[in-house]
């Protein structure tokens, strides 16, 4: 007894507290409170013994310590990976993470800000940028299609077509007209930005309208609005939404009628001479003939062409066809050949008898010669 007394449980008091002090410098003393001892405790009561509860966490502990050990290897990997494509030399090996941590600080508190900032600075440039560009762009849009129109009707102002010559007329659309002034302003011509001051006095509020338009404040729309924005963009980016175009049809009184006005009250050969000549117009624009940059077959394919105008006009039509530059299969039906058949370089007839069809092929230096055979035999009889 004495030497339990004085040898054996001082050894085992000593080795009590080293367990004890080991303990504590591993776990938190608030961990030990809530969660170590408690359960500590009831596995205790449970198995009756301490050797019991060792024996029961043997295993689990060994695997834990395993699974530490996989996962300090990635930790040193991860934190070589860091070194690598940082360029950095933080110590890989070092117990805890406060040289990371502190970086991570000065990245949040110094280095982020002013990354945000630049982003900030460069995301509204661009948006600027953009602006500008796109306003650019419509304007040179509508300065083309104008020049495109006032060529048009350079090559109409001597033609007529019966008592009536034609004009396009291309002008803002009163409903986009705050845009379209915009759009066309003098201070865009003479290099001010849209952040100039007196632009940004001046269509301010048009420019932001513009593109609340076609930009989507937020990634995270309902499909409604992203149908809504999808229309807006169709609508917005066409330069023809800030335009209104017509056709004037001048008299020989030199009275002026807006096609618009009076389509539906004119008979069919009257509206479809103003249906060619702005079929023509289209044609000229989508060739963009007289750009000397753009060479191309200038083709247009008629159908039962002119059916319902008569002689002059038609070959009116084939004349400004011509004079164009245009390169034109005309289909008509036979009762037009007389005015087709001497404008034109080629004429095929198909003639059909019953069962089976002839063609016959003839140039326009051919009409002359058979209208000179056909007077001679005529004078003969």
């Amino acid at each position: 007894i004495g030497l339990m007394r004085d040898q054996e449980l001082p050894e085992l008091n000593r080795q009590a507290n080293e367990l004890s002090d080991a303990i504590r410098s591993h776990f938190s003393a608030n961990w030990l409170e809530e969660t170590g001892e408690p359960r500590f405790a009831a596995e205790y009561s449970q198995r009756g013994s301490g050797q019991a509860v060792r024996n029961a966490f043997f295993s689990p502990q060994n695997r834990s310590e395993s699974q530490k050990k996989v996962k300090w290897e990635r930790v040193l990997t991860n934190r070589a990976e860091f070194n690598r494509l940082y360029q950095a030399s933080v110590s890989i090996t070092a117990e805890n993470n406060s040289a990371f941590e502190q970086r991570l600080a000065r990245l949040e508190q110094e280095k982020l800000p002013e990354y945000l900032e630049q982003i900030k600075q460069a995301q509204k440039l661009a948006y600027e940028q953009f602006q500008s560009d796109f306003l650019g762009k419509l304007k040179e849009s509508i300065d083309a299609v104008t020049e495109n129109i006032r060529g048009l009707n350079r090559t109409l102002k001597d033609r007529s077509w019966g008592n009536e010559r034609f004009q396009f007329v291309v002008e803002p659309d009163p409903n986009y007209r705050r845009f379209y002034d915009m759009i066309m302003d003098d201070l865009l011509m003479q290099g001010y930005s849209i952040t100039y001051a007196a632009f940004r006095e001046k269509h301010g509020e048009t420019i932001d309208e513009l593109f609340r338009q076609i930009l989507a404040v937020d990634d995270d729309v309902s499909g409604d609005k992203r149908s809504e924005l999808d229309r807006n963009i169709d609508a917005y980016c066409n330069y023809r939404t800030y335009l209104r175009f017509d056709l004037h049809t001048i008299d020989e009184n030199n009275e002026v009628q807006r096609l618009s006005r009076t389509l539906r009250k004119k008979s069919g050969g009257e509206t479809q001479t103003p249906y060619y000549i702005a079929m023509l117009a289209a044609f000229v624009q989508l060739y963009r003939i007289g750009d000397r940059n753009r060479s191309c077959l200038q083709l247009i394919i008629f159908d039962e062409a002119f059916s319902k105008m008569d002689g002059e006009r038609i070959r009116e039509s084939i004349r400004l066809l011509r004079r164009i530059g245009f390169q034109c299969l005309i289909s008509a039906p036979p009762d037009k050949i007389a005015d087709i058949a001497p404008l034109v370089d080629r004429n095929i007839c198909v003639l059909k008898d019953r069962h089976r069809s002839f063609l016959a092929y003839f140039d326009k230096q051919d009409i002359a010669r058979i209208e000179g055979e056909l007077d001679s035999a005529e004078a003969d009889d």
